[in-house]
């Protein structure tokens, strides 16, 4: 691309006027912080190579508004809420800037000023991503859409799309899709597809999706909140089966006490087996009665002293609370998720809880963390830590230990 072809200077138009500029910001191509038709250029400044801009809306429901930008010499009006500029350089970095008003000193006019936004994603999109049209690479502009389940939101297509959200109470996040690449992209309305979009993929298929009614984007990160009705105790993610392991209690109904344990102080305890995909539980696990998990943490452990086979497992760490006069005992219990026959209809019920060993200790099990290259185990133990080996029979042999005369909360290698 030759250097006439890159954005340099910031000029807007009032329509169908299209050759008197009404506002005109030269340092365009320098990416200042603050973006002012008084812009200068520092000799220390580079320039950089823009080759898209775009000004559109952002938002959700809640927060969105049609935009106007009329510049008047007496009175500006601006109808609008939020309105960005977006820029991509040749690098493909992306950068956002949000217009203000800011008064002109010794009068009561304003003037119409960009403030640019912290943008800490980088680009993941090559330099050769696009088509070829006449010997020359093109690349696939930006699109904004105005309506995808509420939000309206900028596309970037290529071999590592993104969507570009914002909600009311954050700033725009760019959110990365899981198909690559995505060759174009439209929103979508029908009555099987409500407020999604249609894109087509790199086989040349045509798909249909939407955005997950129940997630949330305004950190960054999808994120979704799953009520359990219970109290979360550990939750920690098993990789090869794409499931989580989740340690949730609930109080139990009052009962007298009839022996030492005081069992009206007790609360009932599951690890559940949770699925990535479908969000639903799969295979639960129940405690002992008032054995609360303490902490869960996925590690590759050896499972055979003759092979040295390695697997990666989930171990748990449990206390036994019994009441402030008698000392708290625990267990390390140490799962595998396994593929069974699943129920009908129910592919994400195909796999099941396996409990491979299990250790009743003196002391509350507190932290769990791997240790060494040999798959041993370092688990908190009361006041020591102690390295455990995992063997065939379903035992933990301790291997070493340290007394360590204080509570650990944390255990790492």
């Amino acid at each position: 691309m030759s250097p006439e072809k890159f954005l340099t200077i910031l000029q807007i138009y009032r329509l169908p006027d299209l050759e008197n500029c009404v506002y005109k910001a030269d340092g365009l191509a320098f990416l200042p912080p603050f973006l002012t038709p008084e812009f200068w250029v520092r000799r220390s400044q580079a320039k950089e190579n823009l080759i898209e801009l775009l000004v559109t809306e952002l938002g959700d429901t809640s927060h969105k508004a049609p935009y106007l930008i009329v510049i008047q010499p007496q009175r500006p009006m601006y109808g609008f809420l939020l309105i960005l500029v977006q820029l991509r350089s040749a690098a493909n970095d992306l950068s956002i800037y949000q217009p203000y008003q800011s008064p002109v000193a010794g009068t009561r006019d304003t003037t119409l000023r960009f403030l640019k936004m912290p943008n800490p994603d980088f680009s993941k999109t090559s330099m050769s991503s696009g088509y070829e049209e006449d010997g020359e690479t093109r690349r696939e502009p930006m699109r904004a859409i105005h309506d995808i389940s509420g939000y309206s939101t900028v596309f970037l297509p290529g071999d590592a799309p993104t969507f570009i959200i914002k909600s009311a109470s954050s700033p725009p996040q760019l959110i990365n899709t899981r198909e690559k690449p995505i060759a174009s992209l439209a929103c979508l309305n029908t009555m099987n597809c409500k407020k999604g979009f249609v894109y087509r993929d790199q086989q040349g298929y045509i798909n249909f999706a939407q955005l997950p009614a129940q997630s949330h984007y305004h950190t960054g990160w999808v994120t979704r909140k799953l009520s359990f009705g219970e109290d979360v105790h550990a939750v920690d993610f098993h990789e090869p089966s794409e499931t989580c392991f989740v340690g949730v209690s609930r109080k139990v109904d009052f009962k007298l006490p009839d022996d030492e344990t005081h069992l009206e102080w007790s609360s009932e305890c599951t690890v559940k087996l949770l699925d990535q995909k479908s969000w639903s539980i799969i295979d639960e696990y129940p405690l002992n009665t008032a054995e609360v998990v303490m902490c869960i943490k996925t590690m590759s452990l050896e499972t055979s002293e003759h092979t040295h086979t390695r697997a990666t497992l989930v171990t748990i760490g449990t206390a036994v609370l019994r009441g402030e006069d008698l000392p708290p005992a625990g267990r390390i219990l140490v799962f595998n998720v396994i593929d069974v026959v699943p129920e009908p209809d129910h592919p994400e019920t195909g796999r099941k809880l396996k409990l491979v060993a299990q250790a009743e200790v003196k002391g509350a099990v507190t932290a769990l963390s791997a240790i060494g290259t040999q798959g041993f185990m370092l688990a908190a133990q009361g006041q020591k830590v102690m390295v455990r080996g995992l063997k065939e029979d379903g035992t933990l042999l301790p291997v070493a230990f340290m007394d360590t005369q204080c509570y650990n909360s944390v255990v790492k290698e």
